[in-house]
């Protein structure tokens, strides 16, 4: 979740509330956030990068991973310098994705219009989707890659789109997500 706008961070503290709850349907939840200044140290970005992919694909291994950059929109007044590090901080969410594929997660879920084109082509490499359907009103759709790498193939993917939904309709994708994969679970063979 790269998304920086209000509505995106309610969502975003909606989510992270239920997954702290303990709500048992929805299992195991790990918060790891990606400091935007960070991101924008040029000397240590690689590292920290690597870092970070490490650390969610550890995380995969036994819960489900919420990946968000931090929630301070940082800006110049040039336009041009502002959409230099508004497209940094979307190449490392990317970075990550891609390096999270490695870790076969059972599902993907990204937040914002572009950051969710991004992650689709670039992070997971998709090329060609299948629409399953509506995951939730407003436009918020649930695709399934049919052109993609053999490590996507099959993975649920949500694209929500920047300012659709109340606060708790992220909190309210994911759980359908979830609570579907497990009354399937055959369609959850290989993927943690």
């Amino acid at each position: 979740m790269g998304s920086h706008v209000g509505l995106t961070s309610r969502q975003l503290a909606a989510l992270q509330e239920r997954a702290r709850s303990g709500d048992a349907d929805l299992g195991e939840f790990r918060d790891i956030e990606l400091d935007v200044e960070r991101l924008l140290d040029a000397d240590s970005r690689e590292s920290y990068l690597a870092e970070k992919s490490a650390e969610v694909r550890a995380a995969l291994a036994d819960a489900h991973v919420i990946l968000a950059t931090s929630r301070t929109l940082i800006k110049t007044d040039s336009k041009d310098e502002s959409l230099a590090i508004a497209r940094s901080v979307s190449d490392a969410v990317v970075a990550v994705v891609r390096e999270a594929r490695a870790a076969r997660p059972a599902w993907v879920v990204a937040r914002g219009g572009i950051t969710s084109h991004e992650v689709t082509a670039n992070g997971l490499g998709i090329r060609r989707a299948t629409v399953a359907g509506q995951s939730y009103p407003g436009q918020i759709s649930m695709f399934t890659a049919t052109n993609a790498p053999a490590d996507v193939l099959g993975v649920p993917y949500v694209v929500f789109p920047g300012n659709v939904g109340g606060p708790d309709a992220l909190a309210d994708v994911v759980a359908r997500i979830i609570t579907a994969q497990a009354a399937a679970p055959a369609a959850q063979e290989n993927r943690s």
